[in-house]
């Protein structure tokens, strides 16, 4: 059980409290020292949270307009940059074209020029400017597509004048006219379809970028019937023999399409 207070004395939380008494004129209260430090520590906890809050709420805020601020009265935005003397203009102009220089000298221009395929009598002949500016890459497929047209064409140049006297062994064959009025034939538009389709077949290899453009190899052995000629020098006569049967391939079908003669009939032969 617990003892009755003293008169004039009320317990609450473990302090004692006097409280007002007809012997007494004013209030005397006593707290204890751990009272004491705990209502510190209470009020200075809810000090610091409250701060706290204040600056979570408040700070971002204040920066951003601050910084908004900053950049609208920039005095660099609303003035203009200073121009460069021209000394210093002409410094920076000879500092970039050093540096170009340089560059330059560490990664040579290609020169189409000193490839294979320039003879005589023409020499570097390019007027429609197809090499102006090109890299290696550029022009090793443009080397491409000129060898093989010129394969092409020198392959259709010798059927042209082939099939005015030889024939496939099939019956269906014997009837077709000569010339290229033979691809308004069925016979002749499937044996066309399937020229076209045993050309596309090496299309779908990947080619040896470590070899020279169309260097297949030469399982067959013509080399040795080359009498001993370099391998730039017969690379520069297929180049030249191809271009050559373009421009023959190209006369022979005009030269049909208004005469009605194959190749053999227009030389005058029958």
């Amino acid at each position: 059980m617990f003892a009755p207070a003293p008169a004039g004395v009320s317990s609450r939380g473990g302090h004692l409290l006097r409280t007002p008494c007809c012997s007494h004129s004013g209030v005397r209260k006593r707290i204890g020292s751990s009272g004491v430090s705990g209502v510190w520590l209470c009020a200075k906890a809810a000090g610091i949270v409250c701060v706290q809050r204040l600056f979570a709420t408040r700070l971002p805020r204040t920066r951003a307009v601050c910084r908004r601020a900053a950049k609208e009265d920039s005095p660099a935005d609303s003035m203009p940059a200073p121009a460069l003397s021209e000394e210093a203009q002409e410094t920076l102009a000879k500092a970039k074209a050093r540096s170009k220089a340089r560059k330059t000298e560490r990664t040579p221009a290609f020169d189409p020029s000193a490839e294979v395929g320039v003879t005589e009598p023409l020499g570097f002949f390019d007027p429609a400017g197809f090499c102006k500016d090109v890299d290696k890459i550029k022009f090793r497929q443009l080397r491409t597509s000129e060898l093989k047209h010129g394969r092409i064409a020198m392959l259709a140049a010798i059927g042209l004048v082939g099939q005015h006297y030889l024939r496939f062994p099939v019956t269906v064959f014997d009837e077709l006219p000569n010339g290229i009025g033979a691809v308004t034939e069925v016979p002749g538009q499937l044996g066309i379809f399937t020229l076209f389709g045993v050309a596309l077949l090496p299309e779908f290899s990947t080619p040896d970028a470590s070899r020279e453009v169309g260097d297949f190899g030469d399982p067959l052995g013509f080399q040795q019937l080359t009498f001993g000629a370099d391998l730039r020098e017969l690379r520069n006569r297929e180049l030249n023999n191809g271009r050559f049967a373009m421009f023959a391939t190209m006369g022979i079908i005009a030269a049909e399409l208004v005469t009605g003669k194959d190749a053999v009939e227009q030389l005058g032969f029958n």
